[in-house]
């Protein structure tokens, strides 16, 4: 790629000595004895042709030639072609020069021709898992640049990273030639997902264009999958707790249905013994489905399997294999773990005394916990903006609103919401504009929640079918708790209906897209709502 650009600094400086040739021509044309200079549509078979250059069709002929017998002085280049009439079509025009030590010299010349993008990826571009997919743009015009750039979310890409590499190709006959720019992925990833844009630049001195396209990833679930265990056989302590952990898959048709774990084939349900939960993680496709058993005893022991099920597929299942150590102990311990440790039988007399003590022990531990847990989670959605006792400081809120959508929906967005912020000069941010690569999504999402003044919600089928949405709305609304403010705006699009909204949300104020038949009734109403924003308890 450092070639390339080499390659086309250097055609560039050689056009802006021919082009200050042509510009010092009738200084010379002018001192050479019986000298004749004439811009013709081609020049003659027996011409020596000495140069090429490229000049801008609507700039001005400055030196001393004719065209058709008439002086070319003053006229422009494009003025000049039409003057000369059709030509062979190997250049636009050429300048054929004569004297008495030159019979015949010819400099033919190119006209500047702005870039356009003849071919590029259609957007959105759905990269699946196995696949190694790429991206395109194939420029045309004059001069035509060796290299074109990609950037992602605004960041230039380099052949630096071994993960994606570009390439860039001039392809074509003499006269019709085109930049071919790909960016090629080694594999597809989940990371990969976001805005990437093609850019390319062509120029002479005084002359330019540029032309650009922008093109969006989407990640694709892959197709149902097995769950995943990391091991196939669990050694648990008795009396103590043990927790299995399968890794299962979301698939793009929308499963599974349902998780369930098994017990030597017995179904599983969260009561007293048993807690069945499941836990996001990083990325959409996976999450952890959890089976924790509370004081193991041997007739836990057996296989575990977790079940996942789909009316679309048949059940994939991953079986863990629990065996439980029998540890003899001696002496029971002084201090009791009322959590986790291990429990003992009591005499009547210690029981009078310590019953009250563990009972507590246990309700301040929970309380602490509890507390430990609320103060970790505010620190660390609101590690990148601490608000003032949770309140609003204009020297740390970075945009008016936040918008929180499903990328499914981002054609109704662009088209009703962002459209309209960008005509009013209102500052918004969006996940896949202003999230900073290299950071956690969790920590992305509470930067711009609590970054923001407001956050506009988009609710949709797609929006609380998404795992990370629904993370930014409980966000949301927890930060409006923690502000005391009405600082969130839920909008209801594609005729989504109250009763398919969770319960917290069917009593808050909502505005139905639908409901308003003109663009222009909708845009007034949600504008209202973000330009008379005011502090008041959600």
């Amino acid at each position: 790629m450092d070639n390339n650009k080499s390659r086309y600094l250097r055609t560039h400086l050689e056009s802006f000595l021919l082009y200050s040739f042509l510009l010092l021509m009738n200084r010379g044309v002018s001192s050479a004895a019986n000298s004749n200079c004439e811009i013709k549509s081609s020049c003659g078979a027996d011409c020596q042709y000495a140069n090429r250059t490229t000049v801008d069709p609507g700039s001005y002929i400055t030196f001393d030639c004719t065209v058709s017998s008439e002086a070319a002085e003053n006229i422009t280049w494009e003025q000049a072609k039409k003057l000369a009439g059709k030509g062979d079509g190997t250049s636009d025009l050429a300048l054929q020069e004569s004297s008495q030590n030159i019979s015949c010299k010819c400099t033919t010349i190119f006209f500047t021709r702005k870039l356009k993008i003849d071919e590029h990826t259609e957007s959105p571009y759905i990269i699946q898992q196995g696949e190694r997919p790429y991206l395109k743009c194939i420029f045309s015009g004059w001069p035509l640049p060796p290299v074109a750039n990609w950037f992602r979310e605004e960041k230039l890409i380099t052949n630096e990273s071994k993960a994606v590499y570009q390439l860039d190709r001039i392809l074509g006959k003499e006269g019709n030639k085109t930049l071919h720019s790909s960016l090629n992925f080694q594999v597809a990833r989940e990371d990969q997902a976001g805005f990437y844009k093609c850019n390319a630049t062509n120029s002479i001195p005084g002359w330019s264009s540029s032309k650009s396209k922008m093109i969006q990833t989407i990640y694709q679930c892959p197709h149902a999958q097995d769950p995943i265990v990391e091991h196939l056989e669990v050694l648990a302590r008795k009396s103590f707790n043990t927790t299995l952990i399968c890794l299962v898959y979301e698939s793009e048709e929308g499963c599974p249905d349902d998780l369930r774990w098994y017990a030597n084939g017995r179904p599983l349900r969260n009561s007293g013994k048993y807690e069945i939960l499941e836990k996001k993680t990083q990325s959409k496709c996976k999450r952890e489905f959890r089976l924790t058993i509370f004081n193991v005893t041997k007739n836990d022991e057996g296989n575990y399997s977790c079940h996942w099920i789909c009316e679309y597929f048949e059940d994939k299942i991953a079986t863990i294999k629990l065996k439980v150590s029998v540890e003899s102990i001696t002496d029971p311990p002084t201090v009791v773990n009322v959590l986790t440790g291990p429990l003992y039988p009591l005499s009547g007399q210690r029981k009078k005394w310590l019953l009250p003590i563990i009972i507590l022990a246990a309700v301040g531990g929970v309380a602490v916990f509890m507390a430990a847990v609320r103060f970790g989670v505010k620190k660390k959605w609101t590690s990148s903006y601490e608000l003032e006792k949770y309140g609003f400081n204009d020297e740390v809120l970075k945009n008016q609103l936040f918008v929180s959508y499903s990328s499914k929906d981002v054609s109704w967005v662009n088209e009703y919401l962002i459209s309209l912020l960008e005509k009013h000069s209102i500052a918004y941010s969006i996940h896949s504009r202003d999230f900073e690569l290299g950071k956690p999504i969790v920590q992305n999402m509470a930067d711009n929640v609590y970054g923001s003044r407001q956050v506009v919600i988009v609710l949709s089928q797609n929006y609380l079918a998404s795992n990370f949405c629904r993370e930014e709305l409980h966000m949301a609304f927890q930060r409006g708790m923690d502000t005391g403010d009405s600082s969130v705006i839920l909008v209801m699009i594609n005729n989504l209906r109250k009763k398919q909204l969770p319960a917290a949300l069917r009593d808050k104020r909502l505005l139905e897209f639908e409901k308003h038949n003109k663009k222009q009734e909708w845009e007034e109403k949600i504008l209202s709502e973000i330009l008379d924003w005011k502090t008041d308890n959600v």
